[in-house]
């Protein structure tokens, strides 16, 4: 499946966006079991945004780097 370049470069911001508001609205939830379940979906994504940023950098920056490394070796 693929996403559109917007969408899929949008996509931590958007995770990370709805797991914050999970997690802040929560504890306005009467409901016990309803509120730890949002809670920890909130936690989840916010997690899996941060991986998702992180992991995208890395790839991001090793890709460069490889460019760099090539020009070395042509020496």
């Amino acid at each position: 499946m693929r996403l559109p370049k917007s969408l899929y470069e949008s996509l931590p911001l958007v995770l990370a966006i709805s797991g914050a508001a999970l997690l802040l609205l929560s504890p306005s939830i009467g409901n016990r079991p309803l509120q730890f379940s949002m809670l920890i979906a909130g936690a989840v994504l916010v997690v899996a945004s941060v991986v998702l940023f992180l992991k995208r950098r890395d790839y991001r920056l090793s890709r460069s780097r490889v460019k760099y490394d090539k020009l070395d070796d042509w020496r």
